[in-house]
């Protein structure tokens, strides 16, 4: 009987031992990063856990952090005091999140205790966490996303899926397109036209991420490339706050311009044009006052000189742009944006010269051209009236087409071939002109000048911004849009100009034929009247 009494003692003991074991189950974590690809996390188990129950569990500081925690909370704490202390923040999300980022301050060199395996941990025992990000992975348009790290407790939970929240910036590039001719400027926008030597204005905007906060220092810096038609400005750079011209960071930022002697490494498929960075903006803005918080904009505006390298049509002249940034407030690292595109096009007009009639071997060389684009006012540089420019010209030039009341800038010096009998005007855009043979072949009957439009459209938003149209008007019929060459043929008739039929000359010859005739009538019946009173 006593032998009996031990076996079951024994028995009971032993499924005592197994309830308890089996209270602290094993749990399935799995990372969703939604389009993030190649990260890999860790996890510290900072405090383990046993579940007694009806939803009741008993946590226990794990020694391999008990330092750690300390360093925390306080060197004096208990393991009671540590897990009420953590207990606490249940509903304080900025104080857990202060407290992760303390804690993984002191544990961050320490072996992880669990990594994932393509973005699950298989099998953890229960317990309170912190999950690391340690191995950044891409996020769409981003070669690296940015370091996360969460608190998690698995406590009562078999299997449990974390969503993370990348917390990146954003950053996009304008431009600003303007038509003389109308006085108009749009907003900011990706595509504009605009003439050689215009100084084209753009802007890029970054805005600072949703967990800027927990960072103590933040490198920010652009990366530029532009096409070979467009030269930066370096004197014309501003940088802004929010666009707060009262929060002014241009000195905290260094302009590089990227050449052979210092040339960009980072990008294998780029040429980067220039640079421009700031080391620590954060440290920059306080220093002149300004505290950055997240979501702020840090704001670059400057123009670049539409050069005589341009392109003309639907190739256009691109500038492109992605900003590096920190992506670990933990640690170095850095990550980019998306590259953004903008486009500035330009166009040509190109007038083919013929004696007489359009034909080969009719070519006519000797002639000169000027082209006059139209402006709102007279406050335009180099802006005169119609009759002030055609008071210029000799009196056989044909210039009606400049209207008096209207204001004019030289738009191009005259451009010709080789043989001299094709006149290009280069890097024209949108607008009204007026196109005037200025000087006339030995031999041949000025041109009539022409007023006319040049219209162009292209996207205003897109990825890649395309030139949709570009039309002549009177001056010539059809799309050019792809090479961006507005083509017209210009005809000199040669000869005196002679008046003919219908034309004023005739008509003084039927006054005064008519006139005579008048008078013999008059003459014959006076002398009838005279001879009748004799």
């Amino acid at each position: 009987m006593k032998t009996l009494t031990k076996i079951f003692a024994m028995a009971l003991t032993f499924i005592m031992v197994l309830s308890l074991a089996t209270a602290a189950f094993a749990a399935k974590i799995t990372i969703n990063d939604e389009d993030v690809e190649g990260a890999e996390y860790g996890a510290y188990k900072l405090l383990n856990a046993t579940d007694g129950g009806d939803g009741k569990f008993a946590y226990t500081v794990n020694a391999k952090y008990r330092d750690a925690l300390k360093a925390v909370i306080g060197a004096d704490k208990t393991d009671e005091q540590i897990i009420d202390y953590i207990g606490t923040m249940q509903s304080d999300t900025d104080a857990i999140q202060d407290f992760a980022d303390d804690v993984y301050e002191q544990i961050k060199n320490m072996a992880y205790d669990y990594t994932t395996n393509n973005n699950v941990f298989e099998t953890v025992d229960q317990g309170y966490y912190m999950i690391v990000e340690h191995e950044t992975g891409s996020a769409p348009g981003f070669d690296e996303d940015t370091f996360s790290l969460v608190m998690l407790d698995t406590a009562g939970n078999e299997e449990i899926t974390i969503n993370t929240k990348e917390e990146l910036p954003q950053s996009e590039k304008k431009v600003k397109d303007a038509n003389d001719s109308e006085g108009t400027i749009t907003d900011w926008q990706d595509a504009a036209d605009h003439d050689i030597g215009d100084a084209v204005p753009f802007k890029i905007t970054f805005t600072l991420p949703k967990d800027f906060a927990k960072y103590e220092t933040y490198y920010v810096g652009i990366h530029d490339v532009q096409a070979e038609g467009l030269t930066f400005n370096e004197g014309s750079l501003k940088v802004t706050v929010n666009g707060d011209d009262e929060k002014v960071l241009t000195d905290a930022f260094t302009y590089t311009a990227i050449t052979a002697e210092k040339p960009c490494t980072k990008y294998e498929d780029k040429a980067c044009t220039f640079h421009i960075e700031c080391a620590d903006i954060i440290a920059a803005a306080k220093a002149k006052g300004i505290t950055l918080a997240a979501d702020d904009k840090i704001v670059f505006e400057y123009t670049s000189t539409l050069n005589e390298g341009a392109e003309f049509g639907a190739t256009g002249n691109p500038n492109e742009m992605t900003i590096e940034f920190s992506n670990n407030p933990y640690g170095d690292g850095t990550s980019e944006t998306p590259w953004d595109r903008v486009i500035v096009f330009t166009y040509k007009v190109n007038a083919d010269k013929y004696a007489n009639e359009v034909k080969e071997g009719n070519e006519l060389t000797g002639a000169e051209f000027t082209l006059y684009k139209e402006v709102k006012d007279s406050t335009t540089e180099g802006a005169k009236t119609g009759a002030e420019i055609k008071d210029t010209f000799a009196d056989n030039i044909k210039a009606k087409a400049l209207d008096d009341a209207k204001y004019y800038v030289l738009a191009c010096e005259v451009k010709t071939d080789a043989e001299g009998d094709t006149f290009g005007f280069e890097g024209v855009d949108d607008g009204n002109y007026v196109l005037v043979e200025t000087k006339i072949p030995d031999g041949y009957n000025a041109w009539d000048a022409v007023a006319f439009t040049i219209t162009a459209a292209h996207d205003v938003e897109a990825d890649d911004p395309q030139l949709t149209s570009l039309t002549g008007g009177n001056l010539a019929t059809g799309e050019f849009k792809e090479t961006g060459i507005i083509d017209t043929d210009i005809i000199n008739k040669s000869g005196v100009e002679l008046p003919e039929t219908g034309g004023i000359g005739t008509t003084i010859f039927y006054v005064l034929g008519g006139l005579l005739v008048v008078a013999a009538v008059v003459l014959l019946v006076t002398k009838k009247r005279m001879s009748s009173a004799e």
